[in-house]
């Protein structure tokens, strides 16, 4: 008797532990699922001051600073993240009137983030100074102008395009990021909407500045 009754508890056990295991993972399945679009907006700035040093940001804001996740950033094997870029234009030689040169002058022009991920905003910039020397491309808009570069400075530059934007996945037009939250699972779908100073060209919006 006192076997079979040691089987009883031990069956009874069993069944609770079961019934504690099912109703844990059932728990993620029952949570309620709550979407929310959130956008990404990005303004591009640059300036040049007296001694020729040109600065180029970029600041992304967010309602939803999980928007700005470290995750949604990735550098790649060449330690950049090729997100946000700037490049410097030159007025043609033979004709001031055009713009007829471009240089990047290091990293290839891609800004680095000098604030930290997930607050917002978080600040990308570029800095170069005036006495750095370029190489300037000329693609050639004259008859007869084969493309060629010369060497310049950046302090010689006429202006400056900035452009980038935020990640979104490859599949979708959106970022999603998701947590858990009073029982719920909030799944925030993070959208890129441009703002501020650009223009867009296709899906990247950019600013042109001139100095």
């Amino acid at each position: 008797m006192k076997h079979l009754t040691s089987q009883r508890r031990f069956a009874a056990l069993a069944v609770g532990v079961v019934g504690l295991l099912a109703l844990v993972f059932a728990a993620p399945s029952s949570a309620k699922r709550i979407y929310k679009s959130v956008p990404t907006y990005v303004t591009f700035s640059a300036n040049r001051v007296a001694d020729g040093t040109v600065t180029a940001k970029a600041i992304f804001t967010s309602p939803n600073p999980r928007c700005l996740s470290a995750d949604r950033w990735k550098k790649l094997s060449d330690g950049y993240y090729h997100v946000t870029g700037a490049a410097l234009y030159y007025r043609d030689l033979l004709d001031p009137n055009f713009i007829s040169g471009t240089a990047l002058p290091t990293n290839n022009g891609w800004l680095s983030p000098i604030s930290p991920a997930g607050h917002s905003p978080y600040v990308w910039q570029v800095i170069w100074p005036g006495s750095l020397p370029v190489k300037v491309h000329v693609e050639g808009i004259h008859a007869g102008e084969a493309p060629h570069n010369y060497t310049s400075t950046v302090a010689a530059a006429a202006g400056m395009t900035v452009g980038g934007y935020a990640p979104q996945s490859p599949r979708y037009s959106y970022y999603k990021y998701t947590y858990n939250q009073g029982g719920n699972r909030i799944i925030l779908k993070c959208g890129t909407t441009p703002n501020g100073s650009h223009k867009e060209f296709g899906k990247t919006p950019n600013g042109d500045f001139t100095f």
